[in-house]
């Protein structure tokens, strides 16, 4: 009998222009950071706003996410925390993710503040 094997939940955040993986996971070209994030088999970009129109056209995921959408969501709470890291908590809750694998190059302040979550 086989066993299923989990599959593995990838989290990037990087600039397209910068990070070759980047541009390979999402095949969308753009100066600034942004977060790719591939669960359960498919996958995500959470991006700016004036961005997101350019994304959903060109890149080659499922699903680009509002960045600035979600934060107005996460405002609507007293003493709310709207921050990157909060966001990306809002996404792993929703997605049900426990951990996620990131690259070498991950920034380290938000690998720093996620393990804290």
């Amino acid at each position: 009998m086989q066993r299923k094997q989990k599959q593995t939940t990838r989290l990037i955040v990087a600039s397209s222009e910068r990070d070759a993986n980047m541009l390979y996971a999402t095949g969308f070209f753009a100066p600034d950071s942004f977060v790719y994030l591939n669960a359960g088999g498919r996958s995500y970009m959470l991006i700016g706003d004036l961005e997101i129109d350019r994304a959903r056209r060109q890149a080659t995921v499922h699903r680009c996410l509002s960045l600035s959408q979600i934060e107005r969501q996460l405002s609507r709470h007293k003493d709310a925390d709207t921050s990157l890291v909060a966001v990306l908590q809002r996404i792993f809750d929703k997605l049900r993710i426990s951990s996620v694998e990131v690259p070498s190059d991950f920034p380290l302040e938000i690998a720093d503040l996620l393990r804290r979550k």
